[in-house]
């Protein structure tokens, strides 16, 4: 009970409410606590940087009890979804987003310009904010992980990139761990804890479609569906740290 589970860019924070009802103390941690219902959500912006620091000194004060820290930020900018030409919808009239960066070019495409550029230059700031978090987990030897989606761009980063041969990847579908699309997702760890989740999908059930949604004039992509973990997937995630 006296164990601190801390959740970073936490989202729908389902892996906090499940490591609560599992007995931890928790701390979902976000810059909005839009998406979250029924939880507490400590409000950080780690592109600030005096709340990363912050953010920083919470984890050397209480080192000691953390059992694991978590972070998954958004791999919007980074999608390769946005690599797909849509070109029904197109011909339809629907502004279809395109890509921002690529493996060459992983801080941004040039000549990005308005929203786009600024959209990725916060994710820049969210990204290598990211970085100084993990590394100082492992300074404080700190069970610490990090997920995105197996093809994103997120791990190209040079600063995220860095990192990847000072731990441990495991990559498996979602539709095995109880979700409802076959999304490809990787989770990097500190420590080799998390290898069982390794398991692909084995063909045996059905997936709902990847095809985006006509909302009005705008698409909505079922990527932001999948942002939010399955609960199996909580559960199991959970019973690893237990263990």
């Amino acid at each position: 009970s006296e164990l601190l589970v801390i959740e970073i860019f936490a989202g729908t924070a389902r892996l906090s409410k499940t490591a609560r009802e599992a007995g931890f103390q928790v701390l979902p941690i976000d810059k909005s606590s839009s998406r979250a219902t029924q939880i507490f959500v400590a409000s950080y912006d780690v592109t600030v940087p005096e709340q990363l620091d912050a953010l920083q000194e919470l984890l050397e004060t209480e080192a000691q009890r953390i059992l694991a820290v978590h972070l998954a930020p958004a791999c919007g900018t980074a999608s390769r979804a946005r690599e797909k030409k849509l070109k029904s919808f197109a011909k339809r009239g629907f502004k279809i987003p395109g890509p921002l960066r690529s493996t060459e070019k992983p801080l941004g495409l040039d000549g990005l310009q308005g929203l786009d550029k600024i959209r990725t230059e916060s994710a820049n700031l969210v990204y290598s904010a990211t970085a100084v978090l993990v590394r100082k987990c492992l300074e404080l030897n700190i069970l610490c992980s990090l997920e995105n989606p197996a093809n994103s761009l997120f791990w190209f980063f040079p600063e995220i990139s860095e990192l990847l041969d000072l731990g441990f990847k495991v990559s498996f579908h979602n539709c095995m761990h109880g979700g409802n699309r076959n999304k490809l997702t990787t989770w990097w760890s500190t420590k080799d804890v998390f290898s069982e989740l390794a398991v692909l999908c084995d063909a045996g059930h059905t997936h709902a479609k990847w095809n985006p949604t006509p909302v009005g004039n705008s698409l909505s992509f079922p990527t932001a569906e999948e942002a939010a973990y399955p609960f199996l997937l909580c559960k199991r995630l959970v019973a690893i740290l237990v263990l």
